[in-house]
């Protein structure tokens, strides 16, 4: 690149604390960017401490831009990671003069109620819904939509909150601890859709168009939570199709037409039908098993679009790729174990952890429950479902002690203190 592209920055708004949010940073300096974090609070990205950052005192689009013209940042592009920033990019990168999606649209996926409304004004066949604004309301919209309903809050993103009812009196029960715990669910209220039973599957989009068709792996009822993606599928081809052209008519409804987009399909016996969008690229490790199976690299191809560079999305190679989680078992951990055996599994290339998330407790219940990975590749479908599965295998939870729990929590302490803390 010029000299002068070496000292242009990509503004990143945010980052994920797992999976690809790091990856982000990489490719940007590969790239001959200078990667800028930009946070309310960026001493919580730890493992971007070697990176530029600059702290705001709100996420609002004037505040990012005074930040950055008081630190003397060249922009070249804004992106983020993070599903709740998606919006917030968009306007930021407009009003800087960056390429960017539609804000209008994104701020419109980002609604499921209004994604809801547009598909049905589209005659894009899909499933029965209706918003609740209440406890009742929500008993009633499940009796009509035949009982087992999925409720969801209007505005929400890494399945928080989401949950399948399977009466009209839990949906009730449901909407009302919604309403009670989030200000957003009362002012906006709260979805209710009709329940798919079939698989599930992710749609990797760019501009309108598929990408990749993975297939996704979701936690036992009452959560709603990817533990697993293969791609390819081990799925025929009809339904492979079905999927992708679901997806496309999707965003083509709701006139999403720049950029990428995650898109959420559940295939019945009465064929695809949506569970959203989300405008923006797939988070935790998709991008990854989408790399390691067809060799398109789709954060570069983010970073490339934010920049108005050109991007290449033609794939390279036909392998196969598997994701899989351990998940916690509503314990607080100490630690996993297990992670040198699983890399010896023929097919594992990756191993990680997410150490920021061993210490919740209670039920099962968003991606952050998420404390381990297992990535493979292979030559077919089943060896890298099989190799993924045989890792994860090898992965166990150390459960945390009484003892570690109060070291912990006095570490925690003195360190809010601004005390030396204990070592050992």
């Amino acid at each position: 690149m010029a000299a002068e592209a070496q000292k242009k920055a990509v503004v990143l708004l945010d980052s994920t604390p797992t999976g690809t949010g790091e990856l982000f940073f990489e490719r940007a300096v590969d790239l001959g960017f200078e990667p800028v974090l930009v946070s309310e609070h960026p001493e919580r990205y730890s493992t971007l401490a070697a990176y530029r950052n600059i702290r705001v005192d709100d996420m609002s689009v004037a505040a990012i831009e005074r930040a950055l013209r008081n630190a003397g940042v060249h922009v070249a592009g804004v992106w983020s990671s993070l599903s709740a920033r998606a919006e917030l990019v968009a306007r930021t990168a407009q009003s800087l003069g960056c390429a960017h999606a539609d804000p209008e649209v994104v701020s419109a996926c980002c609604d499921k109620f209004h994604v809801r409304d547009a598909l049905e004004r589209s005659d894009v066949r899909d499933v029965g819904f209706g918003l609740a604004q209440s406890g009742e309301e929500g008993s009633a919209i499940a009796h009509r939509l035949n009982g087992k309903v999925v409720v969801k809050p209007r505005l929400s993103s890494g399945s928080v909150g989401v949950k399948v009812c399977r009466t009209p009196d839990e949906a009730r029960r449901h909407v009302q601890h919604l309403m009670t715990r989030s200000d957003d669910c009362r002012r906006d209220g709260v979805v209710i859709e009709e329940y798919i039973d079939g698989p599930q599957f992710g749609v990797e989009i760019f501009d309108g168009k598929t990408i990749a068709v993975r297939h996704k792996q979701i936690s036992p009822p009452p959560a709603s939570i990817p533990i697993g993606d293969d791609f390819p599928t081990t799925f025929s081809s009809d339904v492979h199709r079905n999927v992708a052209e679901h997806a496309e008519r999707s965003v083509a409804a709701i006139g999403y037409t720049r950029g990428p987009a995650h898109v959420e399909i559940r295939h019945s016996q009465r064929g695809a039908h949506l569970i959203e969008i989300n405008p923006r690229l797939v988070g935790a490790l998709g991008p990854e098993n989408v790399r390691y199976a067809i060799g398109v690299d789709m954060i570069d191809a983010c970073i490339r679009f934010a920049t108005g560079l050109p991007y290449d999305l033609i794939p390279k190679f036909s392998r196969a790729s598997a994701v899989r989680h351990l998940v916690r078992d509503g314990t607080s951990a100490h630690a996993v174990s297990g992670r040198d055996d699983a890399l010896q599994v023929d097919g594992v290339v990756a191993v990680g952890t997410f150490p920021q998330w061993f210490h919740r407790k209670g039920p099962t219940s968003t991606y952050e429950d998420r404390i381990a990975y297992v990535i493979s590749e292979a030559d077919t479908p089943e060896q890298a479902i099989h190799a993924a599965n045989e890792g994860l295998s090898k992965l166990r939870i150390v459960p945390e002690t009484t003892w570690q729990y109060a070291r912990r929590r006095i570490a925690k302490r003195l360190k809010a203190a601004s005390l030396p803390t204990i070592s050992g």
